[in-house]
């Protein structure tokens, strides 16, 4: 079972918690190894050198290739991680609605506070509404030129959750709001209908030796 490990903070809440093998055996007891293998180490010398004197054909490049593929893989990440994000919204305002709450809106600004909290926390290895430094999700807020002020009271909320990416999306993203509606402080602040718009940051990193997705999830 996917684990997941979960903390929520609330300004009005307390901050903590081969075929035909036989024929080719043969053929190798009746070949010298180290003449095979210098036959196949000059084939090679001479089809590069080929390559190299034919007029116009590059030469592959073995470091641009890596890097082509070092690039794709992260393009695929992000990918990944947007899908997460999207789908942890999508999956917030169903609950919402079965539970009489308006759709929380997107906001890009606050999702941009949330990923760098995420990428944060997955860089530095640690887990909490509060960095290194004693910044907390109000501090990081502010910090972005944000304010969120309600008509009864001021204040952001924030939940986070880590997920072992072993998983889909979908299956990320339904497991860790899974795990805040079963936890009353998460829950609270997913249902409060004094919110009305969210951002949602994810980011890989490591948990207990595994491969994780860290959410943060900020509520103005």
């Amino acid at each position: 079972m996917p684990y997941t490990h979960f903390h929520n903070w609330s300004v009005h809440t307390h901050r903590r918690r081969p075929k035909g093998g036989n024929h080719w055996q043969a053929i190798r007891r009746r070949q010298r190894p180290w003449r095979l293998g210098a036959w196949f180490v000059a084939i090679g010398l001479v089809i590069y050198a080929g390559f190299s004197l034919i007029p116009g054909l590059d030469v592959p490049n073995f470091a641009e290739f890596q890097a082509d593929r070092q690039e794709a893989k992260a393009k695929r990440a992000v990918e990944t991680l947007s899908e997460v994000e999207r789908l942890t919204h999508e999956e917030i305002n169903k609950r919402r609605a079965t539970n009489g709450s308006s759709a929380l809106l997107w906001d890009g600004s606050l999702a941009e506070v949330a990923r760098a909290h995420s990428v944060d926390m997955a860089q530095r290895a640690y887990f909490s509404h509060d960095s290194p430094e004693g910044l907390d999700p109000t501090d990081r807020l502010h910090q972005a030129g944000l304010n969120c002020r309600k008509r009864y009271r001021y204040g952001i909320a924030e939940n986070l959750a880590i997920e072992i990416a072993s998983g889909s999306p979908d299956q990320i993203a339904a497991m860790a709001v899974h795990g805040w509606m079963d936890s009353p402080g998460h829950r609270r602040n997913l249902l409060d209908r004094q919110y009305a718009t969210t951002g949602i940051g994810a980011s890989y990193g490591v948990w207990e030796g595994r491969k994780a997705v860290y959410l943060t999830q900020v509520f103005c």
